[in-house]
């Protein structure tokens, strides 16, 4: 009979009832590969047994052999806790051996009976192993001599249960095991072959022989995500054709007459790139991203004349109506001389309003219109639409993305967001997508100075904001709560707002909200864009987009309460003219030594892109992105923070096999590695 596969159903294991295959079940566990590619967190080096009397570090691991000579036990009555102490010698000397709430060892352990132990060493009173794991001598489970693997519990089951049916699972696995990386692949990667890494990762013979198992099983299930990304990529650029633009002496022609200013050398260079996608015959797929006023929107806008003057529409997609409000009125002037009709949509637009604007759409009269989430009714159907801009993108679900793509015939796609993505999550977020980053800033923004003070100087800060307003400027003053909530401690608009208007006497002081209607947030930042608002104390709903060049201070309210990414962009709606600009962050008396040490970091670093690499150095993913937000994929043996330099190389790796391969091949190869890895959620 032949010898089943690693992908044996979890029932054919002994110890695997109809109940506990359903509790694994439930827990993502199914078959043999998944046992098998549930890596240990740590291993234990059991193979040297010591005399006890050579026992002297505190915190250090050790292995025994000695026999029960007392036991005793009693209830703590304080915890309710049940403690059992054993006295075990050796020929060398006795140690005392503690465990705690484990009634049922009354049962097992006998004066007299030899046990192996392997326990962490305290210091109390006296030298003590607290907990050890324990094998009777007699009868010993296989685990003292050898290094034995720690796993993650896993359902209802713990370390130990786990190693003994992944013990199982290696035993009926044939040999050699069917390997699904070809060997010209793993041998160029000098990685093992998957049986060997397998077993090197369960049944390691030393301490270090896990390491090449565990490479091998992370660049595997990195090759397979970065080579799936890839193909699909392939795929589709055979598939569809873009709407084609014509690079003519009139588009330029037109480019000149919109561009209020000169473009920066990394503007030219994103226009470059999108020009020659545009030109290319397939659909682009770009994201172009930049930090915090690197003038992304003028890029957009000269895609958007690009496929104007070819004869098609633009679409650009921002998440909130202040955002689309905002870039509704730059797109208006800048097109102010080009004749082009630039229309807004939202949800507040009238309905008298909005039925012209969806006939527009439809007959092709309307070449650029500017939304929110309304451009993704039914209702709204283009005539002709040739190029997608969504901003902010992250903010965005994947079937929202594809619905307003799918408004037209394979559109050009242009993803843009502020907020500068390390280039680890740009190989997986966007690895179907080509990169562009404008890293250069426009000539006439200032340098914001960043200050981090506790709250105990709000005085002081409110003192400065009233200073820069008596001088002409403007403030943002920003908290992380509406209202005050039970369940977190950080200060909030509604509670404070009045505090802060007392503390700005003669000042018009407004607020702003997500929970405003949104006639209300309309006329509020209009009045603030207007000079008639001083002061504006508001939630994040200013992160992105708000352009106000007069305003020179922003004050962040309990600030540990923001991630990076968000101090980043709030800290961008300051210093958006030649005047010096503030951005102060006030930080509670609770925040935490990571939250001060994030906040430091925020206080030295003003480059976004350096301050994205550093926060994730630091905290990894972390609150620098909404994660699930974003569709990251879930990695089972892979972690993005860790192992960065291996996606690199199966990135690389994977391009190269994909242009060294029939595209047959490299279908094939990804529908065998998938019975392995499987993903979640791929970026589309």
């Amino acid at each position: 009979m032949t010898a089943p596969g690693p992908f044996l159903p979890l029932r054919f294991l002994k110890g695997v009832g109809p109940v506990r295959a359903a509790a694994l079940s439930e827990a993502g566990c199914a078959s043999g590969w998944d046992l098998l590619s549930h890596l240990p967190f740590r291993y234990e080096d059991r193979r040297a047994v010591v005399p006890i009397a050579s026992l002297s570090t505190p915190g250090e691991r050790y292995a025994i052999r000695g026999r029960v000579t007392a036991m005793d036990w009693h209830q703590a009555r304080r915890r309710n806790l049940f403690i059992l102490k054993l006295l075990v010698a050796d020929e060398s000397g006795f140690i005392p051996v503690v465990f705690f709430n484990q009634r049922w060892l009354l049962d097992i352990f006998k004066e007299g009976m030899n046990l192996f132990l392997y326990g962490k060493l305290s210091a109390r009173r006296e030298w003590v192993l607290e907990s050890p794991r324990w094998e009777l001598a007699a009868a010993p489970r296989g685990e003292t001599g050898r290094v034995v693997p720690v796993y993650p519990a896993l359902g209802p089951l713990n370390s130990r249960q786990i190693g003994l049916l992944i013990g199982q699972v290696l035993d009926l696995c044939p040999s050699p095991l069917s390997d699904p990386l070809p060997a010209d692949l793993t041998a160029a990667e000098g990685l093992p072959p998957l049986e060997r890494a397998l077993r090197d990762l369960h049944r390691p013979e030393t301490m270090e022989a896990h390491e090449a198992g565990r490479r091998r099983l992370i660049f595997d299930e990195l090759f397979t995500y970065e080579l799936a990304l890839l193909l699909n990529r392939r795929k589709r650029d055979l598939a569809a054709s873009g709407p084609r633009v014509d690079l003519t002496d009139a588009l330029r022609a037109r480019v000149r007459d919109i561009l209020p200013f000169k473009l920066t050398g990394g503007q030219r260079e994103a226009v470059r790139t999108i020009a020659h996608d545009m030109a290319s015959g397939r659909p682009m797929r770009r994201l172009l991203h930049g930090d915090v006023g690197c003038g992304k929107t003028i890029v957009a806008a000269i895609a958007a004349v690009a496929a104007i003057e070819s004869g098609h529409q633009a679409a650009y997609m921002a998440p909130t109506a202040i955002l689309a409000e905002q870039h509704f009125a730059r797109f208006a002037a800048l097109f102010s001389r080009s004749g082009y009709a630039v229309r807004l949509l939202t949800s507040g637009t009238p309905a008298a309003e909005r039925r012209g604007i969806l006939a527009g759409l439809g007959d092709g009269s309307v070449p650029l219109v500017v939304g929110t989430h309304a451009l993704l009714e039914d209702p709204v159907a283009f005539g002709s639409l040739g190029l997608v801009v969504v901003d902010e993108e992250h903010r965005f679900g994947v079937r929202q993305r594809l619905r307003l793509r799918a408004k037209g015939k394979s559109p050009h796609y242009l993803v843009m967001t502020a907020t500068p993505i390390p280039r680890t999550l740009t190989l997986t977020l966007y690895g179907d997508l080509d990169v562009t980053a404008i890293t250069e800033m426009p000539p006439g923004r200032t340098k914001v100075k960043t200050l981090l003070r506790p709250e105990a100087k709000r005085p002081e800060a409110l003192a400065f904001v009233r200073d820069q307003i008596a001088a002409g400027r403007q403030a943002f003053i920003v908290y992380p709560l509406i209202e005050e909530s039970e369940n977190f401690e950080a200060r909030a608009l509604t509670a404070h707002f009045d505090a802060v208007a007392a503390a700005l006497p003669g000042v018009p002081v407004a607020m702003l909200h997500g929970r405003l209607p949104y006639k209300e947030k309309e006329g509020v930042m209009r009045r603030f864009a207007s000079g008639a608002v001083g002061a504006l104390v508001a939630t994040t709903v200013v992160e992105v987009g708000v352009d106000v060049p007069n305003a020179s201070v922003m004050l962040v309210e309990s600030a540990e309460r923001f991630g990076l990414a968000q101090l980043h962009q709030l800290r961008g709606r300051v210093g958006r003219a030649r005047h010096t600009s503030w951005c102060v962050l006030l930080h509670g008396g609770g925040a935490s030594e990571e939250s001060l040490q994030r906040l430091q970091l925020f206080e030295k670093i003003d480059d976004g892109f350096a301050l994205a690499e550093e926060d994730w150095n630091l905290r990894g993913p972390g609150d620098l992105l909404g994660l699930r937000q974003w569709g990251l994929p879930r990695f089972r043996a892979a972690d993005l923070f860790r192992d960065r330099p291996v996606l690199e190389r199966a990135r690389k790796a994977a391009a190269r096999w994909l242009s060294d391969h029939p595209l047959e091949e490299c279908e094939a190869l990804v529908g065998e590695l998938y019975r392995y890895w499987t993903f979640e959620e791929v970026p589309i």
